[in-house]
């Protein structure tokens, strides 16, 4: 249950930061503080105090398979934003475009996942 709350802790914090960051900073600090890894690490924190080395290894792997899926979500949501549609219909594709990247990529990766 600790370990639980520690990741419950971790990316709460994280994600009440950025509200706070793009006002009292910039928008565009707040993205580049959205990528800092903490859900990877802290996540791989926990997959090798449980798995080990070669867990986090194979989960090092899929996250670097996922990036892709990662890219169409931002682009998505680039495109969508400046064509006038909102941010909320620009995060709802974004999330359908990172479904279907995703997806793509964990279907040819089928018979290398474990």
């Amino acid at each position: 249950m600790n370990q639980f709350l520690a990741r419950f802790i971790a990316g709460g914090l994280l994600i009440a930061i950025l509200p706070i960051v793009a006002r009292k900073a910039s928008p565009t600090l707040a993205g580049v503080v959205a990528m800092i890894p903490a859900v990877t690490l802290f996540g791989f924190i926990f997959v090798g105090l449980e798995q080990g080395s070669l867990a986090v290894k194979d989960a090092a792997v899929g996250a670097l398979a996922g990036l892709g899926a990662v890219l169409a979500f931002l682009a998505t949501v680039v495109l969508i934003s400046t064509s006038g549609r909102g941010w909320t219909q620009a995060l709802v594709l974004g999330l359908v475009s990172w479904l279907g990247v995703a997806g793509a990529i964990a279907y040819m990766m089928k018979g290398t996942i474990q």
